[in-house]
C-alpha cells in the first residue's frame, strides 16, 4: 500500500484549515445541537442537554420534562454489513516493548542493552535513546548470537521508522510555513516512505534459522512479530500482508506466551489477506484471556470477517463477547472502537433477535434496525423511497407514547407499536428522536 505525497500533503493541509477555522468561529455556536448535518460515521451519539424544555406549561406538564436528544442511522442493506464500519479501519500495530524480555533475561551485549534503554524510554527521552542506539550499532563488533542478530534487525527498523517520522514532521512544519505565506507557488514535496520490505526478510530469515538450530523458540516468535510489523507498517512504501499473516498464524500456533500472542493479535487485526482453514474459530478462543482493549479490536475484526460471509448470528455472538469484555475498560464511553463495537451489536440485536437494550437509547436504535429489517425482508417501497424523520418520545411511569412526528411512514408506525419493549428510564423523560438513513456506512 503506498501513500501519495499528494495524501500527505493535502492531510497536512487540512490540519491548518481546520486549526484556521477553530481560531475564527463563533463562540456562541451551538455544536451538539441537532441540525441536519450528515454525520460522520454510522456510530450513534445520544447527546443528554442538561436543560428544560420551557420553563412552567400548565397545558402540557411534559414540556418541563429533561430532554434527551437521540440521533440514529440506519443503512439499507439487507444482510447489515454496513451497519459496522470495517475492521480494515483499524491499522496493525507492534508495541514490541510488551514482548520482548526484560533485560536480566537476555544477554549482556551493547546493542540489547541500547535497544532496552528505547523499549523503556518514555517519550521525553526516546529521542536521546534512539541517539544513544544508532552509536552503538555504528561500534558494535559483529555477532553471531541470535538475541543480538535480533536486536539489530528490531533496532534498524526502529531507527529507519525514527527518521521518517522526523522527516514528516520536518515536512509538515514546512508545509505549515508554506500556509502561513499566502500560499504562494507550490506545496513542499513531501518524503518518500520508508522502505520496510527488507528487515521483515532479515527477521523471517533469523526465525527459519533459529527454528532449524534448535535456539530458543522465543527469538523465533518474536523474529516473526518483527518482521510483519515491518510488513503491515502502513508508513513504509508498500505492505505485505500475505506474508505477514502467514507468518502471525505460525507465532499463535506454536507460541503459549500471552505477551507474544497479544502481540500477534495488535498484528494481525485490520489486515485484509485470506485466513488460514478455522482461523476466526481460533481467534474467538483467544478472546477471553486478552485485555480488554485487544480484546475489543479482535471481536471486531472477527465479527466483521463473519459479516463479509454473510454470518450474522456469528457476528453477533462475537460482539457480544467483544462488548463484555470492552466493559472491563477503564472508561469505554472513551473508547472509539468500543462505541463502534456496541452500535454494531445493538444493530445486529434488532436485525437478528428483535427489540431490546438494557437502555432507553440502546433499545431506540435496536428498534430501528429491527423496523428496517421487517421493511427490507417485506420489500417495502419506504425502503428505497423514504426519508429522513424525527418524533419525541415521551415517557412517564404510566407509560411511553409518541408525539410530534415530522413524517408518517411504515417505519414509524413499526416502531409505535413496539414502544412497549423499551425499558423505563430512571426518571420520567422526553426523548427527540431523529433517524437518519444512508446508503452505505463507513468502508
Amino acid at each position: 500500500m503506498r501513500r501519495s505525497r499528494l495524501f500527505l500533503s493535502l492531510v497536512a493541509l487540512c490540519c491548518v484549515v481546520v486549526m484556521f477555522r477553530t481560531a475564527t468561529a463563533d463562540p456562541s455556536t451551538d455544536v451538539t445541537r441537532a441540525d441536519g448535518a450528515q454525520p460522520d460515521g454510522p456510530v450513534s451519539s445520544e447527546r443528554v442537554i442538561v436543560r428544560r424544555v420551557g420553563t412552567s406549561n400548565r397545558s402540557d406538564p411534559s414540556a418541563d420534562l429533561p430532554m434527551i436528544e437521540h440521533s440514529l442511522w440506519v443503512f439499507l442493506s439487507p444482510d447489515l454489513k454496513d451497519a459496522m464500519p470495517s475492521a480494515a479501519s483499524l491499522h496493525a500495530s507492534w508495541h514490541s516493548g510488551r514482548v520482548w524480555p526484560l533485560p536480566d533475561e537476555l544477554p549482556d551485549e551493547p546493542v540489547i542493552v541500547a535497544l532496552q534503554e528505547v523499549l523503556a524510554a518514555d517519550a521525553e527521552d526516546r529521542e536521546d535513546a534512539l541517539d544513544e542506539l544508532d552509536v552503538t550499532l555504528e561500534g558494535a563488533a559483529e555477532s553471531y548470537d541470535p538475541w543480538v542478530l535480533l536486536a539489530r534487525i528490531e533496532a534498524e527498523r526502529m531507527l529507519d521508522r525514527a527518521a521518517y517520522d522526523e522527516a514528516m514532521q520536518s515536512h509538515f512544519d514546512s508545509l505549515m510555513a508554506w500556509a502561513e505565506t499566502g500560499p504562494e507557488g507550490k506545496p513542499p514535496a513531501s518524503p518518500d516512505p520508508w522502505a520496510a520490505r527488507a528487515h521483515g526478510e532479515r527477521a523471517e530469515a533469523l526465525a527459519q534459522r533459529v527454528d532449524e538450530t534448535g535456539a530458543d523458540p522465543l527469538i523465533g516468535d518474536l523474529a516473526r512479530l518483527t518482521a510483519a510489523a515491518s510488513w503491515l507498517d502502513w508508513t513504509a512504501d508498500s505492505i505485505h500482508e500475505e506474508d505477514a499473516v502467514a507468518v502471525l498464524f505460525d507465532v499463535l500456533d506454536q507460541s503459549d506466551d500471552p505477551d507474544v500472542r497479544i502481540g500477534a493479535v495488535d498484528l494481525l487485526v485490520g489486515t485484509r489477506a485470506e485466513l488460514p482453514v478455522g482461523a476466526l474459530a481460533e481467534l474467538e478462543a483467544l478472546l477471553p484471556g486478552l485485555p480488554a482493549e485487544v480484546a475489543v479490536r479482535l471481536s471486531w475484526f472477527v465479527a466483521d470477517l463473519h459479516l463479509d460471509a454473510d454470518r450474522s448470528a456469528d457476528a453477533l455472538r462475537v460482539l457480544d463477547v467483544g462488548v463484555e469484555l470492552g466493559s472491563e475498560l477503564d472508561d469505554p464511553s472513551h473508547s472509539d472502537v468500543f462505541s463502534k463495537l456496541k452500535h454494531a451489536q445493538v444493530a445486529l440485536q434488532g436485525h437478528i433477535v428483535g427489540p431490546g437494550g438494557d437502555t432507553v437509547p440502546e433499545a431506540l436504535d435496536a428498534l430501528a434496525w429491527h423496523c428496517l429489517s421487517q421493511l427490507v425482508n417485506a420489500e417495502d417501497p419506504w425502503v428505497s423511497d423514504g426519508v429522513d424523520y424525527a418524533g419525541t418520545l415521551l415517557v412517564l411511569p404510566t407509560g411511553a407514547e409518541w408525539r410530534e412526528w415530522t413524517d408518517e411512514n411504515p417505519h414509524r408506525d413499526c416502531m409505535v407499536e413496539n414502544v412497549g419493549s423499551l425499558p423505563e428510564p430512571l426518571f420520567p423523560t422526553r426523548i427527540r428522536v431523529e433517524v437518519r438513513r444512508a446508503d452505505h456506512g463507513l468502508g
